[in-house]
């Protein structure tokens, strides 16, 4: 038994943050009230906006008729240019101030990061709108997830305003689902109960619980709640009244307070110490000064998971934690079944309160927040209500022939360099063979069945969650012998399935003569890094091959980043060019240097508004060295970039293939 750190949790990939984007608040709806006095004022100005709206109408009539014939005249006077519109969102973005062969980050990315104007934020505010309006686009396929998460995010903007309501609600729905662990509140069912309620539910009761099946893994953390502010009277009343209506059993909040008291002065008297077990070695002295380790694989198999001799435990607050066996396992700090069963429920409406309570001032744009974040935990039926959304038939079919193409045009780059020695080159093939694109239509489908919605917000959340943790169970099971590789936006799962997000369909372009650039743009490139990255960081090679990838690596820290500060941003910067050189020769190119006059003021080829889509839909949120570099060091290693946008040699955009996997390097 050794004492060290507890484990961490799963922390994301550095350069995860290129995507990231938070569900914004909506606070600005509906969150004022109209006074009779202002309803001579408002009755004027609807006269006067109708007038207005009218004259606008007029006018957009106008403007768009010119547009149409101005946009026919591009295309059909010789003239051609294949995407309009991405011309016409370019424009909204590019600084035109900076010079894109000095900086093209800055001239992308400066405004997209100063004024939010990623794509993924609108998309998400179009979302927004659906669940608070509950009003669905038409011809969708699927609705299910659509019309819990209306349901779900409809019933929270009522309740939360109600606490008492919501909070009671909670407790008699926890009190419904398990009342048989609750009627005998033994070491086992004790133990089962809290697994349960933070793994599943999030709402952790005596214990916080982590658990990582796949190392595995177990964290238990003693919930201390000793603090004056942490016992609320208000919150165990709703505790009492809800196990009376379930088990027709009567206590007092005396008898609950006493045997708090009794267990927060025997936790005065400890401290956290930072504990690792081995269930195989050190099962006597985990039964000993924890909990029986019979009950721990009682409660992980509870809630549907096996433990065998391999677990590893990392416990905090050992000692506090037995205090807690006792409480279950002698008459030491006093209370009955009932009183215990209490404790457990209360703990778990805590933990409620704390999660929607802890910040909310009862204002509207609060309530909006508060909704907002608790999506977070029914993140698997948020991205179900995405892939309902966002996916079509027409989607994937493009995204499938991107993805081979690339795929095709990877494997080629691959075998012509000089990278793989050996029987690895004949290893390329077999690999590059077994990769398959995963879209989120073929991946929705599981073993788990969404639940129904409610009016009543508290049985949402419970469901939703419940199934939370079920379908990510239900893919940890299905993957339990496949390695899971995290390329950053796209995951690899075996080293052969590339499992593609919904939240991306809204980058991917149905089939036109628009679609193959911009889907080259956006999925294209992600594709070709995803399978670059499994290349070069995520299959095992021989020493040879292992020292020349170790080589280009250092060769791309030398001549192009100014540091290895952060190694993954330098793997995925690596990888990224890489893919920009072999998506290059992935599709056909026609007109790929003719500057086209657009729209009267814009002027722009096929090949810079290729870069130009390309690099916005990497745009991060924050800007820091590493970061710029990856959207930079790509362009600057493609000798295509510096064509297309005539940079001089001299320019700082300028360093084409200095670190080439056609010549090998000395």
């Amino acid at each position: 038994m050794a004492n060290q750190a507890a484990a961490p949790e799963p922390t994301s990939s550095p350069y995860q943050t290129l995507c990231t984007v938070v569900l914004p608040g909506l606070s600005s709806v509906l969150t004022t009230k109209n006074s009779r006095r202002r309803l001579l004022f408002l009755s004027c100005v609807l006269v006067i906006s109708a007038v207005v709206f009218v004259a606008i109408a007029s006018l957009a009539v106008y403007f768009i008729k010119r547009w149409s014939t101005q946009r026919g005249s591009v295309d059909a006077g010789g003239n051609f240019f294949c995407c309009p519109d991405d011309a016409e969102d370019v424009a909204r973005f590019v600084n035109a101030t900076i010079n894109p062969c000095r900086n093209f980050f800055a001239h992308v990315c400066t405004d997209v990061i100063k004024h939010g104007l990623w794509r993924q934020l609108e998309r998400r505010e179009q979302l927004a709108k659906i669940m608070v309006t509950g009003f669905l686009p038409k011809a969708l396929q699927k609705v299910e997830a659509a019309g819990f998460i209306i349901a779900y995010y409809q019933s929270c903007l009522k309740a939360i305003p109600n606490r008492d309501i919501f909070l009671y609600s909670i407790a008699t729905k926890l009190a419904a689902n398990h009342r048989d662990l609750l009627r005998r509140p033994n070491t086992t069912n004790a133990l089962i109960y809290a697994a349960a309620a933070s793994v599943k539910y999030k709402l952790p009761s005596i214990l916080d619980f982590f658990y990582y099946p796949l190392i595995p893994r177990i964290f238990m953390k003693a919930k201390d709640r000793c603090r004056n502010d942490t016992f609320s009277w208000h919150l165990a009343s709703f505790c009492l009244k809800a196990l009376k209506d379930e088990f027709d059993a009567e206590i007092t909040l005396q008898e609950l307070s006493g045997m708090h008291a009794k267990i927060c002065r025997k936790f005065a008297t400890l401290s956290y110490v930072e504990t690792q077990y081995s269930a195989a070695q050190e099962s006597g002295a985990f039964n000993r000064d924890v909990w029986d380790l019979k009950d721990l694989r009682a409660a992980l198999a509870a809630i549907g998971f096996s433990a065998g001799k391999e677990l590893e435990i990392n416990i905090a607050g050992g000692s506090k934690i037995r205090v807690l066996h006792d409480l279950f396992s002698t008459d030491e700090y006093g209370g009955t079944d009932v009183v215990k069963a209490a404790y457990l429920l209360w703990l778990s409406v805590a933990s409620s309160a704390e999660q929607f309570y802890a910040s909310y001032d009862g204002s509207w744009p609060q309530v909006f927040q508060v909704c907002n974040d608790s999506l977070e935990t029914i993140s698997e039926i948020w991205d179900l209500f995405t892939a309902e959304i966002l996916t079509t038939s027409q989607k994937d079919e493009q995204a499938i022939v991107t993805f081979a193409a690339v795929k095709k045009a990877v494997f080629w780059d691959c075998r012509r360099s000089w990278l793989f020695e050996g029987e690895d080159a004949a290893r390329l093939e077999s690999h590059f063979k077994e990769f398959a694109l995963l879209t989120p239509t073929a991946s929705s489908t599981m073993p788990v069945a969404l639940p129904k919605p409610t009016p009543d917000f508290a049985e949402n959340l419970l469901r939703g969650r419940a199934f939370n943790f079920e379908a990510f169970r239900a893919r940890l099971w299905g993957l339990q012998d496949a390695q899971v590789f995290d390329t950053g936006i796209i995951r690899v799962v075996g080293g052969r399935y590339f499992l593609l997000p919904a939240f991306f369909y809204d980058a991917i372009r149905p089939s036109s003569p628009a679609s193959q650039l911009a889907n080259m743009a956006a999925l294209g490139w992600l594709v070709a890094e995803s399978m670059w990255s499994v290349v070069l960081y995520g299959i095992v090679w021989n020493a040879k091959t292992d020292a020349n990838l170790q080589k280009l690596r250092a060769c791309f820290v030398r001549t192009y980043l100014s540091s290895d500060r952060n190694p993954q941003l330098t793997n995925a910067t690596v990888a990224a060019s890489l893919a920009l050189t072999s998506l290059l020769s992935a599709f056909h190119r026609p007109d790929w240097n003719t500057t086209r006059t657009l729209f009267s003021t814009l002027k722009m080829s096929h090949g810079q508004l290729f870069y130009t889509l390309a690099a916005y839909l990497r745009c991060p949120t924050v800007e820091y060295p590493e970061l710029v570099g990856y959207v930079n060091v790509p362009l600057m290693y493609v000798n295509d970039f510096a064509n297309v946008f005539d940079c001089q040699l001299e320019s700082p955009m300028t360093k084409p293939e200095l670190c080439s996997i056609r010549a090998k390097l000395t």
